[in-house]
């Protein structure tokens, strides 16, 4: 559709369900990799996946908290 004639249709709502879930499942993938680091000893690589983990968590409540 052309934006410029502002007739554009919003998104299904089964996709906008699928892109939340995603985003709420997405940052245990970080801390299960977190987690497995820590129990091979490699503490350096465990602080980093935590790290990032908590970085998309809040990233993901922001956006969600514009929708």
């Amino acid at each position: 559709m052309d934006p410029a004639t502002d007739r554009t249709r919003p998104w299904p709502l089964v996709v906008l369900l699928a892109i939340i879930a995603a985003g709420l499942i997405s940052p245990f993938f970080c801390f299960i990799g977190a987690a497995l680091a820590y129990a091979l000893a490699d503490q350096d690589q465990g602080l980093v996946l935590t790290g990032a983990g908590l970085v998309h968590l809040v990233f993901s409540l922001t956006f969600f908290a514009g929708a």
